[in-house]
């Protein structure tokens, strides 16, 4: 086991790529704190771990709550006895997937969008950082998106605030790194998730357009993403910092 007596902060773990990292995490001996909005969701994934021989625990956590963020590392902290990795996986709901062009957007959504999305993951990292700077060690993965490299049209305040993402995590990744803690972005093309089925499903065409400009031939699946994020957070990768991966069955090269 790469991760055995090391504690795991997964955020939007209720489903989709965040569970499938909680799962992952927790099978390579990690103890896993599964957060979301959605408790119940987060509560069945951790089940299912407790169930399958691991250790987690389900919070309910919004990521643009400066109290929910702290208490949650202080959960974490209390469960276990440290913070080793962070995953910032949340993202916005299916429902609140638009695909305009950007003057037709509501500045409204602009800023629920921005604060889940980059603010969300400012809060968490500066929650947990001291903690890792204590123990010196940690590891933040954050997961971006291929929007985030290249952009996406009628997308763009997604594609802007995981620009923002990847940027910060280059910026933090160099203060960090004399503290022992790495810290790397994970860009995803599309991946097969509840959220995008429904974000499929509102937009029709989306998935085979989608599908066909993927090299490969199909979307990705979680544990695809899952695995980097592993491999990432494992010795393996003690040398790497900084770092923004595709990982998109060639969408973008």
């Amino acid at each position: 086991m790469r991760l055995k007596n090391k504690a795991a902060i997964i955020t939007g773990a209720a489903g989709g790529i965040g569970l499938s990292i909680a799962r992952m995490l927790a099978g390579e001996g990690a103890g896993v704190v599964l957060t979301d909005v959605h408790k119940e969701g987060a509560s069945q994934g951790a089940q299912e771990i407790n169930k399958n021989g691991g250790k987690a625990l389900a919070i309910r956590v919004d990521v643009t709550n400066d109290n929910d963020v702290r208490e949650m590392v202080e959960k974490c902290i209390s469960e276990f006895g440290r913070v080793d990795i962070l995953v910032n996986c949340h993202g916005v709901q299916a429902e609140d997937f638009t695909f305009k062009r950007f003057h037709e957007t509501d500045p409204a959504a602009w800023r629920k969008e921005t604060d889940i999305l980059f603010i969300g993951t400012l809060l968490c990292c500066k929650a947990v950082i001291p903690q890792m700077i204590e123990q010196k060690k940690g590891r933040i993965i954050n997961i971006g998106s291929d929007s985030g490299k290249h952009g996406t049209a009628c997308h763009s305040i997604y594609s802007g605030c995981k620009a923002a993402v990847a940027g910060f995590t280059r910026a933090i990744a160099l203060e960090l790194a004399g503290d022992g803690i790495t810290v790397n972005c994970i860009s995803p093309g599309p991946v097969n998730t509840p959220a995008l089925a429904k974000a499929m499903a509102k937009y029709s065409g989306i998935q085979a357009k989608y599908v066909s400009a993927v090299p490969v031939g199909r979307l990705g699946e979680p544990e695809e993403i899952a695995a980097m994020v592993v491999f990432l957070a494992s010795e393996d990768a003690n040398w790497i910092t900084g770092q923004d991966y595709s990982v998109n069955g060639g969408l973008r090269m």
